[in-house]
């Protein structure tokens, strides 16, 4: 009786130990994969939500001011409006993260053992809990778009940390997401000609590649 118990404990514990050894360090690789797709999601969600509610256009963030020649000489940005913007939106931010019952990601079994014959259900469900330290601030990107042409946009970056519920083993991820909130293009003087010089050798930067020249062309 002592050595069939004895044995009985053996194989569970063997079979745990496989499990864990196995399978947990998968369950962990993938469940945060998936917590991370979820989390952005959500982040995304919440800003377009809290936007169409209340519209940023680029007019009501930055003015622009130009000489006398047309060509932008200044761009003002209203500060006051965007930490008000960020307010609104980290709270909405906050208030989707809140939600239960958005909050999880699931895990087909099949996927953790490998065999694709088995059905994608049943799935295993773990809880994810964002803390409260959420950061968002706004960023300023300008972009070439084309001869004398530049993109702005006003892009709301955001991070988050998460805890998976995993059981005995939580982990936990900081998930980042840079968001549009408004855009802009500023177009300049176009030069009269332009001279494209496109580089051959290979001992040169990226940013060497296809240089543009304004060389000021007149007319005779």
């Amino acid at each position: 009786m002592a050595k069939r118990l004895f044995l009985s404990s053996a194989l569970i514990f063997l079979s745990f130990f496989i499990i864990n050894s196995r399978f947990t360090p998968l369950l962990i690789s993938l469940s945060s994969t998936e917590a991370r797709r979820r989390t952005e999601e959500i982040l995304a969600t919440a800003v377009y939500c809290e936007l169409e509610r209340s519209p940023a256009l680029y007019s009501d963030i930055v003015s622009l001011s130009y000489k006398s020649d047309g060509n932008v000489a200044a761009l003002r940005t209203d500060t006051a409006r965007l930490i008000r913007m960020r307010t609104a939106l980290a709270r909405r931010v906050l208030d989707f993260l809140h939600e239960e019952e958005i909050m999880s990601v699931q895990i087909p079994i099949a996927t953790l053992l490998g065999a694709n014959f088995i059905p994608t259900e049943p799935t295993v469900s773990l809880k994810l809990r964002p803390t409260r330290a959420l950061n968002a601030y706004f960023v300023s990107e300008f972009t070439e778009c084309g001869i004398n042409q530049t993109r702005h946009s006003i892009l709301l970056c955001l991070s988050v940390d998460i805890v998976i519920l995993i059981p005995g083993r939580p982990q936990s991820l900081t998930v980042t997401r840079e968001l549009p909130i408004a855009e802009t293009v500023i177009v300049g003087a176009v030069p009269d000609a332009y001279t494209k010089i496109n580089r051959l050798t290979d001992d040169i930067t990226e940013t060497e590649i296809d240089d543009i020249y304004d060389f000021g062309a007149r007319e005779n």
